[in-house]
């Protein structure tokens, strides 16, 4: 595995960890959070190239993108979990 994706990975950790420990929660929303944030990162990272900005990356990781898709993830998992059914 080369050195950027590791940084990658561990940012997305950081940044999934980070979220949670914001939020609160159990083992399983640091698990879902993690997901979501690793998933969100690599979207982030997959779409950038296609958006054409120039905003700041570290080599060929693109940064703003990433963490920005890796934290609407996020939210939008917080969303869905918090989302109590209606009751009758």
């Amino acid at each position: 595995m080369t050195p950027h994706y590791l940084f990658a990975l561990a940012l997305a950790t950081f940044f999934g960890a980070l979220f949670h420990l914001v939020r609160g929660g159990g083992a399983m929303r640091l698990l879902l959070y993690l997901a979501c944030s690793w998933a969100g990162f690599a979207v982030g990272q997959s779409v950038a190239p296609l958006i054409g900005l120039n905003l700041p990356g570290v080599g060929p990781l693109h940064l703003v993108e990433a963490a920005s898709f890796a934290l609407l993830f996020m939210l939008g998992a917080n969303v869905l979990v918090l989302k109590e059914p209606a009751k009758e």
